[in-house]
């Protein structure tokens, strides 16, 4: 089973027909649909037939219930507490596909630390990093991993954003890294550039960065590189969702003893059926 720890949210997706007219209409396409980094990963996983876990907190509102229902009826279980409101998160995607967030976070934040019960039947946990925007959620992760590595549950950490990682501080986040000691670091070129990754990555688990429509970078603790072509994907609707989904196929095949390389090739896979729909979903 892969844990997912981190956020349950609503995803409010805008697709601008123009660009934003100030002070009056501006024509769009708004669909709204689960969401959460945490959320999307143990979802997919679900999709795929992987066994998966979330644990976080949702409102206790009939949006909380609708969302704690469709991940249930995905067949991801589900360890979540139920306080205050469901968060929202508006996606606004330009029509160059550039996209932007406002982020309400609701209570996805109040998250009680894990037990080692919550982790027992665990072969990965994994972890964005968004987790460290506020308290106590971001302890709590922090807890959760270091529980992980004294029960040998492998770990994995998605840097997530890079506004969250220049808001949380670029020194802190890479002491916090070298101190949860994760098996697998995710990060886009821009996330890794900012933190300067490729160039001071000694490991000891792997880094994987990705470069859109170019080939992923598998970089291990000796700095050998490896990069794993992207095959091209026709006719992109939404990246939303995107990351969360290649993380999914990664994980599902990494932690099942398949090669890294061949385990980019199951996330980009995932990923590029993500590519071509709305929102985060399959």
């Amino acid at each position: 089973m892969i844990v997912c720890l981190g956020d349950l949210v609503e995803d409010v997706v805008v697709w601008l027909k123009s660009p934003i007219a100030p002070g009056t209409d501006t024509p769009a396409t708004i669909t709204r649909c689960r969401g959460g980094s945490a959320a999307n990963v143990a979802a997919f996983l679900a999709a795929i037939d992987a066994e998966s876990c979330f644990v976080g907190t949702i409102g206790a509102d009939a949006l909380g219930d609708r969302f704690e229902d469709e991940m249930s009826d995905l067949g991801v279980t589900m360890a979540v507490h139920r306080r205050g409101r469901t968060g929202s998160i508006v996606v606004i995607v330009s029509a160059d596909g550039e996209r932007s967030f406002l982020t309400d976070r609701g209570s996805a934040s109040q998250v009680d630390p894990l037990t080692p019960h919550m982790l027992e039947d665990a072969s990965w946990l994994h972890v964005p990093a968004y987790c460290l925007v506020e308290e106590p959620l971001a302890s709590t992760a922090t807890e959760a991993l270091a529980l992980a590595r004294t029960m040998r549950v492998r770990t994995s950490v998605d840097c997530s954003s890079t506004a969250m990682l220049q808001t949380y501080g670029i020194d802190r986040f890479l002491a916090w890294l070298d101190s949860v000691a994760p098996d697998v670091v995710f990060a886009n070129e821009d996330e890794a550039a900012l933190l300067g990754l490729q160039q001071r990555w000694n490991g000891p688990g792997l880094l994987v960065v990705k470069h859109g429509a170019d080939p992923v970078e598998i970089i291990d603790g000796t700095n050998t590189v490896v990069r794993v072509p992207v095959p091209p994907v026709a006719n992109v609707l939404d990246a939303t969702g995107a990351g969360d989904a290649f993380a999914a196929g990664f994980l599902d095949a990494f932690s099942k003893g398949v090669a890294a390389p061949e385990a980019v090739v199951a996330g980009n896979r995932l990923a590029a059926r993500v590519l071509v729909m709305p929102g985060a979903s399959l």
